[in-house]
């Protein structure tokens, strides 16, 4: 699997200078989001159908997949595109710290998730990534923009969160 999200994110980082980084964004976003799906499905339904075994190991392939396209290869390209000089570090420092705890909760609580709630574990990941894309493109909003214009943005943004 190593070897198949290399070669993943090599095809990406190409796609990445042709299509833009939120448009890769929102692409890896969505293959981990139909990956997901289907892992949910072909998990519930696996004791019922045996074949849905070979359904789950795509998906997951799709799912790593889509990271590969997506959130792994952007978690240093898109802050530095939507931030300016002076906030870059620690928007990339709250990113970087972000993709790893989320991997570290993949890691350490989906096991018990999964033995607890079988394949209906999957659905806050979905959840996630919902509100992944509607944060997408709120940052998008703040492209090249200055400071003052990013600080003015976000206090605008009532407290119910990300409604403009």
């Amino acid at each position: 699997m190593l070897v198949f999200l290399t070669l993943v994110t090599l095809l990406a980082t190409v796609a990445q200078q042709r299509f833009g980084s939120k448009r890769m964004l929102l692409l890896g976003l969505s293959v981990v989001f139909i990956g997901l799906a289907f892992l949910v499905v072909s998990t519930v339904t696996s004791k019922l159908l045996p074949a849905m075994a070979y359904v789950s190991v795509a998906s997951v392939a799709t799912c790593i997949a889509g990271i590969g396209i997506g959130p792994l290869l952007l978690v240093a390209a898109y802050p530095s595109e939507i931030t300016t000089q002076v906030t870059r570090p620690n928007a990339l420092w709250i990113g970087g710290a972000c993709y790893w705890l989320s991997g570290a909760v993949v890691v350490f609580v989906t096991p018990y998730s999964l033995s607890a709630f079988g394949g209906y574990a999957y659905i806050p990941f979905l959840l996630f990534i919902v509100l992944a894309v509607k944060i997408v493109f709120v940052c998008s909003l703040q492209s090249n923009a200055s400071d003052l214009t990013v600080k003015a943005f976000f206090e605008s943004l009532d407290a119910t969160g990300f409604s403009i």
